[in-house]
């Protein structure tokens, strides 16, 4: 993918975000603008997706840590021009 196409999504796509963690212990408290992107999507329905194809290829995997299962329990879509990302 070019440059200009990633430009193009960060503007209009969707993130798979899980919340911010320190060791073993999340925080979905914190705002969004300290989570971490997963992934970058087109759209909310294909970003839902990938987010329920994670958390069952997730479980069905391995056995996540404590930390690690809140993360993917947690996990959201977001739009990237969501206001809360901006962390204001």
């Amino acid at each position: 993918m070019r440059p200009s196409e990633l430009a193009a999504l960060a503007l209009f796509g969707w993130y798979l975000m899980m919340p911010a963690y320190y060791g073993y212990v999340i925080h979905p408290e914190e705002p969004l603008s300290k989570w971490n992107v997963l992934l970058v999507t087109d759209g909310q329905q294909e970003c839902e997706d990938r987010r329920a194809a994670f958390l069952k290829t997730e479980w069905r995997t391995h056995r996540p840590e404590p930390g690690e299962a809140g993360m993917i329990m947690y996990s959201q879509c977001i739009a990237t021009d969501d206001v809360r990302l901006t962390g204001n």
